[in-house]
C-alpha cells in the first residue's frame, strides 16, 4: 500500500477536507473529517509533511500535529490561489495546497507558539484602542469647537488625559512563565507625551 508523504488540509470551522499524495504526486486518499476525527486520523498516520493555508486557527493545528511527529508547513493563501483548478470546492482547495507545497521555491510561514499568538492578539487589540483614542480625541475637539469659536483646551486636555490614563494601565496576561505585564510592551512615555 502506498503511504501519503504529503497531506494538504483545507481548514473549516466544523469540517476539514484532506488530500493525501505519495512522493510521485499521485493521489492516495481524499477524505472529509470533523475536528476530532481529523486529529484521531493524523495521530495514527505515518509521519509525513502536513500542509495548510496560514490563518489564525492553523497555528493551533500546526502545534497539535507537530506533537504527533508530522512536519507541518503553512502557506500564505495568496500562493495557493494560482494552483486551484476550475469547479472550485474544498477537495480541490486541499489538492491545490499539496500542489503549491510541492514547488521547490515555495515560501512557507513559520507556525507561531501560543505565547507568540497571544502577543500578536495583544498588539492588534492595542492598535484598535489607539485608533479609538484618536477617533475620540478628534470627536472631543470637534465638539468643543462647536460650543465655542476657540477650542476649549482645558476641558479637551482633561478629557484626553483621562482617556490616555485608561489606555496606559498595565494588564496582566498569562504566559508560559507566569504572568506578563503589558506595560513593558506599550510605549507609555510616548503615549503620555501626547496628553501634555
Amino acid at each position: 500500500m502506498d503511504y501519503a508523504t504529503l497531506v494538504g488540509i483545507d481548514l473549516g470551522k466544523q469540517t476539514f477536507h484532506v488530500h493525501g499524495q505519495d512522493s510521485r504526486g499521485k493521489a492516495v486518499f481524499r477524505k472529509k473529517f470533523g475536528r476530532k476525527q481529523l486529529i484521531e486520523f493524523l495521530a495514527t498516520c505515518h509521519s509525513c509533511t502536513v500542509v495548510m493555508e496560514a490563518c489564525a486557527g492553523s497555528h493551533f493545528m500546526a502545534r497539535k500535529l507537530s506533537s504527533f511527529g508530522h512536519e507541518v508547513k503553512l502557506i500564505s493563501p495568496q500562493f495557493v490561489r494560482p494552483f486551484v483548478k476550475s469547479n472550485k470546492n474544498d477537495f480541490i482547495d486541499a489538492e491545490a495546497i499539496c500542489e503549491a507545497a510541492s514547488r521547490p521555491a515555495m515560501r512557507f510561514v513559520t507556525p507561531k507558539t501560543e505565547s507568540q499568538q497571544t502577543l500578536s492578539i495583544l498588539h492588534r487589540v492595542r492598535e484598535s484602542m489607539v485608533q479609538d483614542r484618536t477617533r475620540t480625541s478628534t470627536r472631543c475637539t470637534a465638539s468643543c469647537s462647536r460650543v465655542r469659536r476657540q477650542p476649549a483646551r482645558p476641558v479637551f486636555r482633561d478629557c484626553r488625559r483621562f482617556l490616555i490614563s485608561i489606555l496606559c494601565r498595565p494588564v496582566l496576561l498569562p504566559s508560559s512563565s507566569g504572568y506578563m505585564s503589558t506595560s513593558s510592551i506599550s510605549s507609555n512615555r510616548s503615549v503620555r507625551s501626547i496628553a501634555n
